[in-house]
């Protein structure tokens, strides 16, 4: 009701409308994102999010444009261990529906590399089944020539390596 009672006093095109719709979908705001969209919000933009995982959002974002963009930026969200992140298939596997590729490449500090090297080095034996499935190649090479197991070599203690190198195998 409140975002109904604001959109009537703004003109369109919606000054911050990708801002709104991005909170919003965030949020879980179903009803938000249907009003946001009605209202021309450009949603090519919405980027990644947890709305991959939301049937009808999805849907109804997808149908006006939403998409994830095969740069790479996703892998950050969902195959490190950054940020309290946990190994999340169902997540993963969503954004390879949406539009990210399962060969990405991320550039972080100078370093380019695969969502597979990033994934082997948080230790997400599950996300790794999933990039395999969608055929992301175990043997890839980062900008500085090392692979996916290399990267298992940095993973923090608690990471159960012998279980990575059988989900690389």
């Amino acid at each position: 009701d409140s975002l109904r009672e604001l959109l009537r006093g703004c003109s369109e095109p919606l000054p911050g409308g990708g801002r709104a719709l991005r909170g919003a979908a965030a949020n879980d705001g179903l009803a938000m994102v249907e009003m946001l969209l009605a209202r021309g919000v450009d949603a090519t933009r919405i980027g990644v999010g947890r709305w991959v995982l939301h049937p009808e959002m999805s849907r109804m974002l997808v149908a006006h444009g939403g998409h994830i963009a095969a740069d790479g930026a996703w892998i950050g969200h969902c195959c490190t261990g950054n940020q309290g992140r946990r190994d999340d298939p169902a997540y993963v596997l969503a954004l390879l529906q949406h539009g990210a590729g399962a060969n990405d490449w991320r550039v972080q500090s100078g370093v380019s590399a695969t969502a597979l090297h990033y994934a082997a080095k948080a230790g997400f034996v599950k996300t790794i089944a999933v990039l395999r499935q969608h055929g992301t190649d175990p043997h890839a090479r980062d900008s500085r020539g090392r692979r996916p197991l290399d990267w298992l070599q940095e993973a923090a203690k608690s990471v159960d390596r012998e279980r990575v190198r059988q989900a690389l195998a």
